[in-house]
């Protein structure tokens, strides 16, 4: 679905290019580098929700009793925290199941006439 490890090896990226960037002219920087820093911060925040819906969601599903409710619920939360990129994917992904669902349906419908 999406890759963790790659989320986190482009914040530390990131975070390099932004401080090599910002020690060019740290006095005319500053506020460039502060946006960035924030930037960063807000994708570190994203991507430890990521990770802790993910855990809570494995939990659940090993669970016996685990409440289809409860898992879908979280995994709408873990695709609300995603990069729009990667949610793109998702809806594509889901778009191209409901279409062939429709077509099954379509054909099943036929031969049943």
């Amino acid at each position: 679905m999406f890759s963790i490890d790659g989320n986190n090896s482009s914040l530390v990226l990131d975070q390099r290019a932004a401080y090599t960037g910002y020690a060019t002219n740290p006095c005319e920087k500053a506020n460039w580098y502060q946006r960035q820093i924030e930037d960063l911060s807000t994708r570190r925040h994203r991507l430890q929700e990521q990770e802790r819906l993910l855990g809570a969601l494995l939990a659940l599903a090993d669970s016996p009793v685990a409440d289809k409710a409860e898992l879908l619920g979280i995994l709408s939360q873990l695709v609300d925290k995603l990069p729009p990129d990667q949610a793109a994917l998702i809806t594509v992904n889901e778009m191209n199941v409901a279409e062939q669902t429709a077509i099954e349906m379509t054909r099943k419908a036929d031969d049943e006439e």
